[in-house]
C-alpha cells in the first residue's frame, strides 16, 4: 500500500513534467532518451505496465503519435488511477484530486509552445480515471 502511494505520487510528478516539455522536443534524441530512461525507470518499479504503448508514444514519427495521442491519454490516466487507488481507497474525494490533477496538467501546458490545452484530451484523461475507478470501486463493493 504504501509503495503505491510512493508510486502514484512519483507518476504524478512524472507526468506532469512529461507534459511541461515543448511539444517538439520530445521528439528531440537528448530529450527522448531522457523520456525514455525515466519511462522504463518507471515501469522497472511497477513491474508491469503497457511497455509498448509508452515505447509506440514517444518513439515514431509525429503522425503516428498524434494517431496514438488519446490511447495514450487513456492509458497514461488508467496507469495513474491503478496507482493511486491501489495506494488511497477509491472514493469520490479521491476521484475529485486526480480530475483536478488532469485539469491542472492540461491548463499547464497553455503556456508551451507546441502544447495546447485539449478537451478531448481532458476527457480520456478522464476516461481512464472513471474506467479503473468504475472496476475498482465495483471490487471494493463487494
Amino acid at each position: 500500500m504504501k509503495s503505491f502511494k510512493f508510486l502514484s505520487i512519483f507518476f504524478f510528478f512524472v507526468v506532469f513534467i512529461i507534459n511541461g516539455l515543448p511539444g517538439n522536443t520530445v521528439m528531440n534524441p537528448k530529450i527522448s532518451k531522457t523520456v525514455q530512461i525515466i519511462g522504463k525507470t518507471f515501469l522497472f518499479l511497477c513491474n508491469n505496465g503497457p511497455k509498448e504503448v509508452f515505447t509506440l508514444s514517444l518513439y515514431n514519427s509525429k503522425n503516428q503519435f498524434k494517431e496514438l495521442d488519446k490511447f495514450v491519454h487513456f492509458t497514461i490516466y488508467f496507469i495513474l488511477a491503478v496507482l493511486f487507488f491501489k495506494g488511497f481507497p477509491p472514493n469520490y474525494r479521491h476521484l475529485t484530486i486526480i480530475f483536478f490533477y488532469g485539469f491542472v496538467d492540461e491548463l499547464h501546458q497553455i503556456p508551451i509552445s507546441n502544447r495546447t490545452f485539449s478537451l478531448f484530451d481532458l476527457l480520456f484523461d478522464f476516461l481512464g480515471i472513471i474506467f479503473v475507478y468504475y472496476l475498482l470501486y465495483e471490487k471494493h463493493k463487494d
